[in-house]
C-alpha cells in the first residue's frame, strides 16, 4: 500500500532534487573498485539518510570497504541496533584500528538525518583524528578504540567500496533512502561545508563548494535513473572525477523525489499495532499486514490537524476482508 502525502520541507536556499531508495530485501547496492589507491589515512564523508524498515537487531550499512579474505580488514559506516557505528576493523578486530559507537539511538523514520565525519588516522589520538556530527551536532561516543596509522580500507586499490550493503552478509543491507552523498579523498572538511542552521535552529543542507574530491572521491546526486556504470546511471559521480558506481538490484522506480528539502510522509512502523502486525518495505511505502490478525492499522509519519490534504493509496490485496478504511 503506497502512501503519498504532501511533503514536510526544510526551508533551504539549496534544494536536493533526488534520493535513492534501498529496499533491504532486494539486495540493492552500489559498488566501485578503485584501480589505483588514493589516501589511506584521510577522508571526509557527508550524506543524508532516511531510515526505512527498522530492525529489532542487526545492522544497516551505508558505506563499507573490505578485503576479500579472512580475517577481514573493513572500514564501515552503519546503524547497529539503531546506534550509529563507524569502525576500522583490522585483522578481524576493531581494537587494531578504531571504533566509534554513538550514545544516541537513531530510529526516526519520518525525516532525513545528515551524517558527517572526517578522519585522519595519522593523528596520535582520537580527539585530533576524528570528528562526527549528526544534524550539525557533534556526537559523543560510548565505546572507542584508536590506533594511530591504522590505514583505512577506503580508497585502496582493488578493494571494493559498497554503498547500501555489507559485502558478505545480505541481512545487513540498508533499508531507506540516501541523498547528497559526498566522499572526499585525502582532505578533511568541516561539517559546515555541507550544512547550516536556519533561523529556526534547524539543520539544513547547503551546496558544497569546497574544491577537489581527491583521487577516489565522488559526489552522488542520484539525478539519473539508468542501471549502467556511467554518467546516466543511478551511481553516477558528478564531482568531475567520473568515479561512477555499478548498480545492483535497483530500478528506475528507486530514484525518488523524497529528499531532505522535500520530505514525504510514509507509513510509520513505530506506532501501535503497525509494528506488531505489518511488515514494511520500499522505504515504508509498502505495508504487508500479517494474515490471520483481526485488526490492522498503519499510520502516516507526518501528522495533520487542519487544512486540505492529498493522498494516494493502492490496495494490492485486501485478503478477502473487504473492509479497507482510510481516514485522517
Amino acid at each position: 500500500m503506497p502512501l503519498i502525502l504532501p511533503a514536510r520541507t526544510l526551508d533551504s536556499g539549496f534544494n536536493i532534487d533526488n534520493s535513492l531508495r534501498f529496499n533491504d530485501d532486494d539486495n540493492a547496492f552500489l559498488s566501485r573498485t578503485p584501480s589505483s589507491s588514493g589516501s589511506r589515512t584521510i577522508a571526509t564523508v557527508s550524506f543524508w539518510v532516511k531510515r526505512g524498515n527498522l530492525k529489532a537487531s542487526g545492522d544497516h550499512f551505508m558505506l563499507e570497504a573490505s578485503s576479500s579474505t579472512s580475517p577481514f580488514n573493513m572500514t564501515r559506516v552503519r546503524f547497529s541496533n539503531d546506534l550509529l557505528v563507524i569502525d576500522n576493523t583490522l585483522n578481524g578486530s576493531a581494537a587494531n584500528g578504531f571504533m566509534f559507537q554513538s550514545n544516541r539511538e537513531y530510529r526516526d523514520p519520518s525525516a532525513f538525518y545528515h551524517i558527517f565525519f572526517s578522519i585522519d588516522v595519522t593523528q596520535a589520538n582520537a580527539t585530533d583524528g576524528w570528528l562526527l556530527y549528526v544534524n550539525g551536532v557533534q556526537q559523543t561516543k560510548a565505546l572507542s578504540f584508536w590506533t594511530q596509522n591504522a590505514n583505512l580500507e577506503f580508497s585502496q586499490s582493488s578493494v571494493q567500496m559498497n554503498i547500501g550493503r555489507r559485502h558478505d552478509n545480505t541481512n545487513d543491507n540498508l533499508d531507506g533512502c540516501l541523498a547528497e552523498y559526498h566522499y572526499i579523498d585525502g582532505t578533511r572538511k568541516l561539517y559546515t561545508d555541507f550544512g547550516e542552521f536556519n533561523d529556526n535552529g534547524v539543520w539544513i543542507p547547503k551546496e558544497y563548494t569546497g574544491g577537489s574530491y581527491g583521487t577516489n572521491g565522488f559526489y552522488m546526486e542520484f539525478k539519473q535513473s539508468g542501471t549502467g556504470t556511467n554518467a546516466s546511471g543511478m551511481g553516477a559521480d558528478t564531482s568531475g572525477n567520473t568515479n561512477h558506481f555499478a548498480v545492483s538490484n535497483l530500478t528506475a522506480t528507486d530514484q525518488t523525489t523524497d529528499t531532505p528539502t522535500n520530505n514525504f510522509c510514509t507509513w510509520n512502523p513505530l506506532i501501535g499495532r503497525a509494528a506488531a502486525y505489518a511488515t514494511f518495505a520500499e522505504g515504508n511505502l509498502d505495508a504487508d499486514f500479517t494474515s490471520g490478525s483481526t485488526y490492522f492499522r498503519a499510520t502516516g509519519s507526518i501528522g495533520v490537524t487542519s487544512g486540505k490534504w492529498y493522498a494516494e493509496i493502492k490496495c494490492i490485496d485486501d485478503g478477502g476482508n473487504n473492509d479497507l478504511k482510510i481516514g485522517v
